[in-house]
């Protein structure tokens, strides 16, 4: 299908989609109106540094991420971190990302660390984070 018919939040995609597969009445199409499921993917290629510019080493960092807009990253339930030399790859949804570098704090997790980016479809963004916060 052609992605200009189906901007995200289009009014028009329920009829588009029946009309694209010829489907008449035989089907019925039930739409969050988001639009989601057409937006493209790209990655974000990062790597995070301490203050000194070091590779933060053996750690036990997890990454989290929050949009502007509709989408997501990742995989479903799959946590993403660092490898010891601070690189990361990141599967996400085209959008602006604010990638979150976080560590253990008892039960739950504490922030260290920030960057945003915006992925492009079917693109690659890349990401230096600089940890403001000891871990």
């Amino acid at each position: 299908m052609n992605a200009a018919l189906h901007p995200v939040n289009d009014p028009q995609a329920v009829a588009v989609i029946e009309a694209h597969f010829s489907l008449g009445d035989g089907l019925e199409v039930q739409s969050d109106g988001t639009g989601v499921f057409f937006i493209p993917w790209g990655e974000v290629i990062g790597r995070v540094r301490t203050p000194a510019g070091e590779a933060p080493e053996a750690n036990s960092y997890n990454l989290r991420w929050r949009g502007t807009g509709p989408g997501d990253c990742g995989g479903g339930d799959v946590a993403y971190g660092l490898a010891e030399d601070g690189s990361f790859t990141i599967p996400c949804q085209a959008g602006t990302w604010t990638i979150t570098v976080e560590v253990p704090n008892g039960t739950g997790w504490r922030s260290i660390g920030e960057g945003t980016v915006d992925v492009p479809a079917n693109g690659t963004a890349k990401l230096d984070i600089v940890l403001t916060a000891a871990p």
